[in-house]
This record gives structure tokens, sequence and C-alpha cells, in this order.
């Protein structure tokens, strides 16, 4: 027993030294070629908390990016994207300065406009970008690091989507210019079009939307109670799935653009108005397309009185029906009995059967006729209608009832009516030429 205790120590001893030697040195090799040769290491250069580009200049206060000229917002997700290329640049080999002496600069950087800085919490970094290599992807850079400055044969070690050939690869200029296009961003690249941009740093939540455009009805949807008004007719459910999608592309509604100042006058009547509120406070889309340009379409919002160009995606989401978010069938599965009346017929309780993907309809009842009929309202209707004229124009065929109550089936060139009287409520169905299932009463019976 003393000796398998003593194994056992031993084999507990070795595994703690090939974790803590060999595994942990593992991970500290890894994290040190991750950092190896990168021109901007945050482990030594600490919180970012400015940089300039030539036509850009962006501070850092807390967790949002600013332009200090006019306080406005910087999207972070687009300097997320910039610092993800930058992290990529790493030193291959730094000139020596004696031959950097005898060199001429414009061999190397034939021009000063290519300058990028960054101010961190230890310190600044200027990048200068020189020429690159004729024979090789590498290119020059100048960095100086306080007042120390090196010249370095640097490279973009980051993925490219761009396609190129293989052969061509080892002098390939794509990862160049993709570093090189960095330098001549432009503050509308930066900005952020985010119509509740100054809500994105907290916690905060829709409480209702309201939406009223020329070509809807006008609804609204509370999230918190999963409710839409008009209410969801009772004898359809609500697409809990295209709510929330719904809500989530709401709270992240942006624009392209800011609209120029002479597009400003000349804007049509608004096509449709998104009444918001949240937590964090109320705020109006309004829907605006210009007179000049039929396809071109804009928001103004109440948070900030901008005018932001969108595009015809978001256009849309101010236009959606309340139909959009209920579910147009009258049943998700399929019933297993139901109640016709047909004229000149008594009402009749029919029960169907699903055998081994058969269908039966009993007793006394057709099998063929009811499938037909069964199979044709399985599908979503094509849109519901509601109102004292609905049925005008449409011929009543026979009543049927699948739990639901009494609703009318109707039929006019074209469609086919559900109507509920009570309710005056009905859901229509397009068809081409004769519905796809029988009509009288003596087809569906023996």
């Amino acid at each position: 027993m003393k000796r398998n205790l003593i194994l056992l120590a031993l084999a507990i001893g070795l595994g703690s030294f090939t974790y803590y030697y060999q595994e942990l040195g593992d991970r500290q090799e890894r994290e040190e070629e991750k950092h190896k040769g990168m021109l901007l290491d945050p482990a030594v250069l600490g919180e970012l908390k400015a940089f300039r580009l030539p036509e850009v200049d962006i501070t850092k206060q807390g967790d949002q990016y600013l332009f200090p000229d006019s306080g406005g917002l910087a999207d972070e997700r687009k300097v997320d994207w910039f610092f993800s290329i930058l992290s990529g640049i790493r030193a291959k080999r730094i000139i020596p300065k004696e031959k950097w002496e005898q060199s001429k600069r414009s061999e190397f950087f034939p021009n000063d406009n290519e300058e990028m800085t960054f101010i961190f919490e230890n310190g600044q970094v200027t990048f200068l970008l020189g020429k690159k290599l004729e024979f090789d992807r590498s290119f020059y850079i100048e960095v100086k690091n306080g007042e120390k400055v090196s010249h370095v044969v640097a490279f973009d070690s980051g993925p490219l989507d761009t396609a190129y050939e293989k052969k061509e690869g080892h002098r390939a200029d794509h990862h160049f210019r993709r570093f090189q296009s960095l330098f001549y961003l432009s503050k509308d690249f930066f900005r952020d079009y985010r119509f509740f941009r100054h809500w994105m740093h907290k916690k905060w939540s829709l409480l209702e939307v309201a939406v009223d455009s020329t070509r809807n009805i006008a609804y609204s949807i509370n999230f918190p109670e999963g409710q839409t008004s008009p209410k969801v007719p009772f004898f359809l459910s609500l697409k809990t799935e295209v709510v929330l999608a719904f809500e989530k592309r709401v709270v992240h509604l942006e624009g392209k653009s800011f609209a120029a100042k002479e597009d400003q006058n000349f804007f049509e009547e608004p096509l449709s108005t998104m009444k918001i509120n949240s937590t964090l406070g109320a705020a109006t889309l309004t829907l605006l397309r210009s007179k000049r340009d039929k396809k071109a379409h804009f928001i103004k919002s109440s948070l900030d009185e901008f005018f932001y160009k969108i595009d015809e995606k978001t256009a849309k989401v101010l236009f959606l029906n309340i139909q959009d978010f209920w579910s147009k069938k009258i049943w998700e599965q399929r019933p297993n009995e139901m109640t016709f009346r047909f004229p000149n017929r008594e009402e009749q309780k029919v029960s169907f059967k699903y055998d081994n993907g058969a269908f039966k309809a009993f007793p006394d009842a057709l099998h063929a006729p009811f499938k037909k009929f069964v199979d044709f309202f399985s599908k979503p209707a094509d849109y519901w209608s509601a109102g004292d004229s609905l049925k005008d124009g449409f011929i009543h065929q026979f009543t049927v009832d699948w739990g639901k109550g009494p609703f009318f089936l109707m039929i006019r060139t074209g469609e086919v009516l559900l109507y509920h009287k009570e309710s005056k409520q009905g859901l229509i169905y397009s068809i081409e030429g004769l519905p796809p299932f029988p009509l009288i009463g003596n087809e569906y019976f023996l």
C-alpha cells in the first residue's frame, strides 16, 4: 500500500511538472510569438489615447472614440477594423544605422504624406510609410517612438481575401496597398451613422415601436408584453422569432452617410414614421424620399435632427406590415376533426387519420377531396384583412369549423376567402383558375 501511495505521488508530481514547465512554457512561447515584431504592442505601450491620420483626428474617452473638433462619435467597429489591420504589420528587420546614413532618404521615402501617429499611455509612436520592395511583399516604414527613430523593413502578416496568382504571391502588392489605404481613410469613413449610437455604450432595450406608413395600416409592437396592436387575430399566432429579429434590426438601424445640405431642401412628404420608446427615452425616425432621385431615401432622427442617407434594405424596415409579424396559417398541425355545413345538407363532423402517410376521412367521407382541402389550407394565407366590405364580391360556398368557430368559405376570381362573420376578419388565398379542392358537398361524401 505504501509503495502504491509513493508511485501515485510521483505520478502527480510528474504530471504537475509537465503542465507547469511544458504546457505553460508552450503557452508563453505562443504568446511571445504572437507579439513578435509588432510595431504597436499594447502590452508595452499601454492604453490607446488618440490617433491621427492625414485627414482624421480621433481621441478615446472611456469606451468611446470621438472627433475632438466636433465632439461627434466615431464608430468603434470601424476603429477596431482599422487596428485589426495594423496588428498584422510586423517588423522583418531593422536597417542598420550606418547603412541608412549612407543612403538617400528619397530612395526609401519619396514623400512625407503617408504618416499616422498614435498616442498611448506610455508614449507616442509615428509611422511614415515608404516604398514597397520590388522583389518582396515587404515595405519600408520609418518608426518614431518618442525620440528614437528606426527604419524598418516590415510586412503585413494578416489574412487577405483578395485573389492573386500563387506564383506571384511572393511579391504581390495587395497587402501593401491595403496598408497604404489606411493612411487615406477619411473622417466620413470613421463616422458612426447608427441612429442610436449615443445609447450603444449603455444598457438599454426597446419597450415599444409604432409605425405609421403610407403603404400599410398603422401598428405597434410592445416587446415586454409580446403583443401587437392591432391584436393578433384569435385564429392566428404571433411569430415570436420575427418580432425578435425586428427588435434587433431596429436597435442596429444605421445610415450610410449624412445628407448633403442641398438635399435637405428637396424631400417629399414623409413616407413612414417610426416612434420608438425605450428604457433610455423616446425617438422618432421619419422616412423621406428625395424629389430629385426617387430611389434615394433618407431618415431624419429626432435624437440629433440629422438626415441620414439609407439603403433600400433599411427603408423596408419602416414599410413592414403588421401581418409580417403574424403566422397566417390557420393551424400549425393538421386537425383531427372538422365540422362542415354544405347547402342542402345537415351539418356533419368529419374526423381525419394520418396512418403511415396515408390520409383517411370518416365516417361516410371520401379521402381524396378532404385531403385536397386540408392540404390547401395547411399553407399560409397570402394576407389578412378585416372590415364590413371584406366579403363583397365573394360567393359563399360552405361553412367550416376547425375549433375556432364557423368560417365561411367564399370564392371569387383568383382568390379564396375564409371569413369569420362575427369578427369581420378573414384570410385570403390566391389561386390560379379553379380552387384545387371541390366546392360541392356531394363530392366529399359517399
